[in-house]
């Protein structure tokens, strides 16, 4: 991750948020605030080993950003027989309305 304070002028260094190896990626536009603050970053991930077999789940900060956490829930997908495709890939989320009318 990287952070600007300059309307994009300029950026930090790259800080990793990742906590395990193999491959991240983040769909645009995707990461959210609750209306507690709490920032979601839903992303999808491989390694090497079972590359093609994606595991979707969030990192989370209550900090502005500055430590992020991997959520304890993940979503997988086995793999479908007839297709080829496998995994949970591309994740969105939003944030419900508490009583929703």
């Amino acid at each position: 991750m990287k952070r600007s304070t300059d309307e994009c002028e300029t950026w930090s260094e790259p800080v990793q948020i990742s906590t395990r190896p193999g491959f991240h990626w983040i769909s645009h536009d995707r990461i959210l605030r609750l209306s507690t603050g709490r920032i979601l970053l839903p992303t999808w991930w491989t390694t090497d080993k079972n590359k093609g077999r994606y595991i979707a789940f969030c990192y989370y900060s209550d900090d502005e950003g500055q430590t992020w956490t991997e959520a304890k829930r993940k979503v997988e997908i086995p793999e479908d027989k007839h297709s080829g495709l496998s995994g949970a890939q591309e994740p969105a989320i939003v944030e419900l309305q508490d009583n929703p009318s």
